[in-house]
């Protein structure tokens, strides 16, 4: 009579420790990516410059104007790996933590519409109503003036057009109405 009540308290006893490791690895949930930091400053270039590319495979004379536009919707992770192939209108994408990514077409020097000689920027869309974070925004800047020191603009630089940056949200806007970012 003793060996049956152990052996049901040691099932017992199993079934609350599975049930316990079960809902912890759930609470831990380690198949959600864990949030990128900030890059710092000159992380940031580095990683911008190498997203740009060698100077010597880019044909400088064929980009003339940049672009940055928000993606038309909200953007995921299977986007991103999609911007590496195929036939997307842009050269570069910008994440929402503020990560760039260059595209097959900057990588084969392609051009997003035929004629067309301008450099095409999009920023993921972080939803409806929010503008660009702070790390999205620094992140533009940082890849246009890479584009700038490797396409060789003129004292200015190469002519940015901001296109429908505003669209998709009711954000704060840059001082001199170019682009939305977060409030400091």
């Amino acid at each position: 009579m003793d060996k049956p009540r152990r052996v049901v308290k040691t099932l017992a006893c199993l079934v609350g420790a599975m049930t316990g490791t079960t809902t912890l690895l759930g609470w831990i949930d380690p198949s959600h990516p864990v949030p990128s930091e900030v890059l710092a400053p000159g992380e940031l270039v580095l990683l911008a410059r190498s997203v740009v590319g060698d100077p010597g495979r880019i044909d400088v004379d064929q980009w003339e104007e940049v672009e940055v536009t928000t993606a038309s919707g909200p953007t995921r992770a299977g986007r991103l790996l999609a911007a590496r192939s195929g036939p997307i209108p842009y050269h570069f994408h910008i994440d929402a933590a503020g990560r760039p990514v260059h595209t097959s077409r900057w990588q084969e020097q392609q051009a997003v519409w035929p004629g067309s000689k301008v450099v095409r920027i999009e920023v993921a869309n972080r939803g409806a109503g929010l503008p660009w974070s702070a790390a999205q925004m620094r992140c533009v800047q940082v890849v246009v003036s890479v584009l700038n020191e490797v396409l060789g603009g003129s004292e200015t630089g190469l002519p940015v057009r901001w296109g429908n940056v505003g669209s998709g949200g009711s954000g704060l806007f840059h001082p001199e109405g170019k682009a939305p970012f977060e409030p400091l």
